[in-house]
């Protein structure tokens, strides 16, 4: 199977969920979801910046998140291997943000 076969329905699920459910139908996401960049947008710097039980903050988790896209931006745009190298971890130590973060 050729990428090109299915990148038209990559861009809808990955906008789905970035951008939240268009009205009228959803494939992931409930109708009516908001989606991953608003509902980061309704957190203070502090309420991204809590840990419950010493786990990692929902900073940390978006900061993996930007950092995964970050590296397949890379490969997409310049092949090789982005990923030998990454240091996953370092996203994990993300504890407290402002609000510019």
């Amino acid at each position: 199977m050729q990428t090109t076969d299915i990148s038209d329905s990559l861009t809808t699920l990955l906008s789905e969920l970035i951008d939240g459910a268009k009205a009228g139908g959803a494939y992931v996401l409930n109708s009516g979801d908001v989606g991953l960049l608003r509902s980061l947008d309704k957190l203070s710097a502090t309420d991204a910046s809590q840990s419950l039980a010493g786990g990692a903050t929902i900073a940390a988790h978006a900061e993996h998140l930007r950092f995964g896209l970050s590296l397949m931006n890379h490969w997409a745009r310049e092949g090789g291997n982005p990923f030998a190298d990454a240091a996953w971890d370092k996203a994990w130590q993300t504890t407290v943000v402002d609000d510019a973060e």
